[in-house]
């Protein structure tokens, strides 16, 4: 996992969608509709943990904005597009 600042991770999390009325500072969905909890950054627990990591699209010019390339990504999505599996959508259960 590359080391990113606070301020780094947090320009990568507001990109990711904001889910209806949850509390955008603290919940988000990923591209895949799995739900991802901002101080879980990280964490990699059950399937349905809304642990997130970071994720980097690869530029066709190997060249870029890395902020730009990076998103936001449930840390089980994310394992499983780096195996080319099938993804479903991952719900994180949320503990408010």
């Amino acid at each position: 996992m590359a080391e990113w600042t606070e301020e780094e991770r947090l320009k990568i999390w507001n990109k990711a969608d904001i889910e209806g009325s949850l509390d955008p500072a603290v919940w988000r969905k990923d591209q895949y509709g799995a739900l991802i909890r901002w101080e879980m950054y990280g964490l990699k627990r059950v399937r349905e943990s809304a642990g997130w990591v970071i994720d980097q699209e690869k530029p066709a010019n190997g060249a870029g904005d890395i902020i730009n390339r990076a998103k936001a990504v449930q840390w089980f999505n994310f394992e499983n597009s780096r195996d080319g599996k099938a993804f479903g959508q991952v719900y994180a259960k949320r503990k408010d």
